[in-house]
């Protein structure tokens, strides 16, 4: 997963975690303080080479959330 604080230049990655499931995985995004706004997109590739993002658009398309 790619993530930065809102309107930075630089994307920082964070690697997924595979749980029990192996179709769910997890990760965390390192801690900031109230009010900072995160931007964020995933993007991963299957073993046969396939790559995809979400949101479709990254990394000119993202999503954000302010920590609270």
């Amino acid at each position: 997963m790619f993530w930065r604080v809102a309107r930075e230049n630089e994307w920082k990655s964070v690697p997924l975690t595979q749980t029990e499931n192996e179709q769910h995985f997890f990760t965390e995004i390192p801690f900031h303080k109230t009010g900072i706004a995160v931007e964020y997109y995933i993007a991963v590739e299957s073993v046969s080479g396939k790559k995809e993002t979400q949101p479709r658009t990254a990394p000119k398309g993202f999503y954000q959330f302010k920590i609270k």
